[in-house]
């Protein structure tokens, strides 16, 4: 669980680190009106991820499809910081953004697995409250970056925090993988 918690405390982190990177970008390129269309590409690829993910009953184990996911977000946004110009970034967001909802989807599982059942709840608000403070330190340490070194310094700040939650969640790969091998997903009482 602890893993999982610092996974999602790093995975707030970058990627509110990479929404205001993506706003310096825009910036310097004269595209600042453009920024509101780059998220909704990304809302909209997470939905249909979202949907896709959903529909379908999965028989893979929950940690393979865990790490995919996981996997695909991470070093998919770590890419930005090659991004010539707004619309590669945008074509990058279209292509992770299937996997941003699953990836939420399988973290919220993974508590199913890794918790008691009567501990549910609070290992649910542990993963959220990872994700909140994740997310407020991402933004102030890649504003620091972006101050100093524009974009750039933004996205390495990304890049950074994407491949350390990457790093951590593997951390955790062991008790991840035998407490989620079989792909049923566990029953809590009602």
């Amino acid at each position: 669980m602890i893993a999982v918690c610092a996974t999602w405390f790093g995975l707030g982190a970058f990627q509110s680190a990479a929404s205001i990177s993506i706003i310096a970008f825009a910036t310097e390129q004269g595209m600042k009106q453009m920024t509101g269309f780059v998220f909704a590409c990304f809302s909209f690829s997470s939905l249909v991820g979202a949907l896709l993910y959903g529909a379908k009953n999965w028989t893979i184990p929950l940690w393979k499809r865990f790490y995919f996911c996981l996997l695909v977000v991470n070093l998919g946004i770590g890419t930005f910081m090659f991004a010539r110009n707004l619309w590669a970034i945008m074509a990058i967001y279209l292509v992770i953004g299937i996997c941003q909802a699953p990836t939420w989807i399988n973290g919220n599982q993974l508590m199913l697995h890794l918790v008691p059942p009567i501990r549910f709840t609070e290992g649910m608000a542990w993963l959220s409250a990872m994700n909140s403070i994740g997310s407020s330190a991402g933004s102030a340490v890649a504003g620091q970056f972006i101050d100093r070194y524009g974009s750039q310094g933004g996205f390495g700040v990304v890049t950074t925090l994407a491949l350390t939650s990457l790093a951590i969640a593997f951390v955790g790969f062991r008790q991840i993988r035998n407490s989620t091998e079989e792909p049923i997903l566990t029953e809590l009482p009602a």
